[in-house]
């Protein structure tokens, strides 16, 4: 790893997780910049001897004037605000960050399942989550997205934004749980129709149609 960037640098592992939203927004804005895809596990103790991971954990962001960024949501928030992705003024950016903060709370519980469980008691938490939990929610979204043109258009003002993107990113994530995880999203249309609006944009089709993670052989 370089401490001497040129471009925006993501930091992470060759998988969708902690650093997806801030690499949409890079592939929204149409930057240059480059992806650095560490054998983290392998290899932790020898990346964090290099200094570069304030907080030992990864993502991080390096720029020329950053230098190194950690944390997910505070390298999503300097993108957003850095590519337009933020809201326009400063009630939208409040709004925005308000949903984003919701969709941490369905991370934060899909977290508890899966690594704070015990493996034997796992698939009835999901089921669980997802029967009774998960509709709460989404009907909390939707309530939101309805505020802004009935819910015919983003969650806030006129223009896609990084909460936007967390929301279908987090839906994805959830929907390796199988079918009723889309079942409960069916049964909030407004949010069904962001998501496809989310993946119809140019740039996030073109992204994943290119398959950014494929399997090693």
């Amino acid at each position: 790893m370089s401490n001497n960037v040129t471009k925006p640098t993501l930091v992470y592992v060759n998988a969708a997780g902690r650093a997806e939203v801030p690499r949409l927004i890079l592939e929204l804005a149409g930057a240059d910049y480059e992806w650095n895809a560490l054998d983290w596990h392998a290899k932790k103790e020898e990346h964090l001897a290099t200094g570069h991971f304030g907080f030992g954990q990864i993502p991080i962001l390096q720029t020329p004037e950053l230098g190194d960024l950690p944390q997910s949501q505070a390298i999503t928030r300097f993108l957003a605000n850095k590519y337009g992705y933020a809201g326009s003024n400063p009630v939208e950016a409040a709004h925005i960050d308000a949903i984003n903060e919701g969709v941490t709370d369905i991370i934060n519980s899909v977290v508890q399942i899966l690594f704070r469980t015990p493996q034997e008691q796992q698939e009835d938490a999901k089921a669980k989550y997802v029967r009774e939990v998960l509709p709460v929610q989404l009907g909390y979204f939707a309530a939101f997205h309805k505020r802004n043109n009935n819910g015919e258009g983003w969650f806030v003002g006129d223009k896609i934004s990084y909460a936007d993107l967390a929301f279908d990113q987090a839906l994805v994530w959830l929907k390796s749980w199988g079918p009723t995880v889309d079942e409960a999203l069916h049964a909030q249309p407004t949010l069904t129709a962001l998501c496809g609006r989310v993946r119809a944009e140019p740039a996030i089709k073109a992204y994943f149609d290119r398959n950014p993670y494929p399997k090693k052989e």
